[in-house]
């Protein structure tokens, strides 16, 4: 963007002084057709007609201009751009460290907060001696909650990336609200366990019978390198 902007400066400069040249010239044209310029001393420009002085001094303006024009176009200008859009790129850097740098505490601190968010979610997650206890405490709280426990196992394991699911299979029979406050009950566990598909049929006596399938979940800790 920089580049852009000094080049419509540059451009808007030489229409400007081609504009004053070519007035300047335009009114000492008749005047430079009558000199002679045989008779001109180099060495003495101040003697000069004013007229012929003015037309030097465009003269050389205009041979310096191109000059600065062609170094512009050739390989120094290109390597100016160069330069001047790589500077651009660590500023930008540059700002970006900054920004980082003025919020480093305030990152490191979010950092601590979500580790200790996530050790307290591991802590819910229940390992494998636990798991068995957990399903005691499942049977529990259906009895507790006026429900027969007809089925209650684990599945096969699914592993996924940082965690390993377990599915379980629970079939309890009793009446609608004893099927309320069981869920209830399964949502307050200390261990972490969500329930999915639901079933609820009726027998021909007006039996009630829920399949749930639930889901507890264990860590993978990291494997420990060998020394």
């Amino acid at each position: 963007m920089a580049g852009a902007r000094r080049w419509q400066q540059i451009m808007m400069a030489l229409r400007v002084a081609v504009q004053r040249c070519r007035a300047v010239l335009q009114s000492d044209w008749r005047a430079l057709r009558q000199t002679d310029f045989a008779q001109l001393d180099v060495a003495k420009t101040g003697l000069w007609p004013p007229e012929l002085r003015r037309a030097a001094l465009v003269l050389a303006f205009l041979l310096s201009f191109a000059a600065g024009f062609a170094v512009l176009l050739g390989p120094q200008g290109e390597e100016r751009q160069q330069a001047q859009a790589r500077e651009q790129q660590l500023l930008d850097r540059y700002a970006r460290l900054a920004f980082q740098a003025a919020h480093l505490a305030t990152y490191r601190e979010q950092m601590q907060q979500l580790g200790g968010d996530l050790e307290k979610l591991l802590q819910q997650l229940p390992s494998d001696a636990e798991v068995p206890a957990l399903l005691e405490e499942i049977t529990r709280l259906a009895n507790g909650s006026g429900l027969a426990v007809e089925s209650l196992s684990l599945q096969d394991e699914r592993e996924a990336t940082f965690y390993t699911e377990l599915p379980i299979a629970l079939q309890v029979v009793g009446g609608f609200h004893d099927f309320g406050h069981f869920m209830a009950g399964l949502a307050s566990l200390p261990r972490i366990v969500t329930l999915h598909d639901f079933t609820l049929r009726s027998d021909d006596n007006g039996t009630l019978t829920l399949s749930i399938a639930a889901l507890t979940y264990r860590h993978q800790a990291a494997p420990q390198v060998q020394p």
